[in-house]
């Protein structure tokens, strides 16, 4: 096999385990013990529950069910693309890589709550609603 070849190889079969990860029990659990209660913590504030309540959703933007994350907000764009960091409005978010688009906009989140994060979307994005 030709180095390039199994370079390739290599690359298809890693994306395809981050991928399916998603439909894993393992992954499931990620989220509900790691990314739900952060997305709760950090977020939910301004983008979840207490938004909807209070009318006070910010960016036209919900986090409370797997299609609001898809969808994304006012921009347009999907906040969330599974195994695609690079796409996910998210991961820009929290990176804190565009002054206005900066979440949350206070305080950035801890290292370890970004690296969480940015796991959670290279699995695919595990989430009990995801259809």
């Amino acid at each position: 096999m030709r180095p390039f070849s199994a370079l390739v190889l290599c690359v298809l079969c890693t994306c395809t385990t981050l991928l399916a990860a998603a439909d894993t029990p393992e992954g499931l659990a990620f989220y509900e013990k790691e990314i739900a209660p952060l997305l709760v913590k950090t977020c939910g504030k301004c983008h979840g529950a207490e938004a909807i309540q209070t009318k006070k959703i910010k960016g036209k933007y919900l986090m409370d069910s797997w299609a609001a994350m898809v969808k994304g907000g006012e921009s347009g764009k999907a906040s969330v693309v599974p195994g695609n960091l690079d796409k996910s409005t998210i991961i820009e978010a929290i990176r804190w890589k565009n002054e206005d688009t900066a979440m949350p906009p206070k305080e950035k989140l801890p290292p370890a709550a970004i690296a969480a994060i940015e796991k959670w979307v290279q699995m695919g994005a595990p989430h009990p609603d995801k259809k």
